[in-house]
């Protein structure tokens, strides 16, 4: 957005992604990280900006509702 010439975007397949997760397993952190970034969509901001309060383990959801982004590095 916002260019007249972008970039192309490159996916992992389903296949490639569960062989990155294996490798991942060993570092709990970032494996979570990466669990919720593939199978929710949401963007990096929106993760780093998680709370405990935005799971409800009862009714299996998880809200987005706030965003991080640095201005000016």
């Amino acid at each position: 957005m916002g260019k007249q010439k972008s970039k192309e975007m490159q996916f992992w397949t389903q296949e490639e992604y569960l062989a990155f997760s294996e490798a991942m397993k060993s570092k709990p952190v970032s494996f979570y990280a990466f669990e919720i970034l593939y199978w929710t969509g949401i963007r990096e901001g929106e993760l780093i900006a998680l709370e405990v309060g935005n799971f409800d383990f009862k009714k299996k959801t998880l809200t987005i509702n706030k965003s991080l982004q640095r201005i000016n590095k």
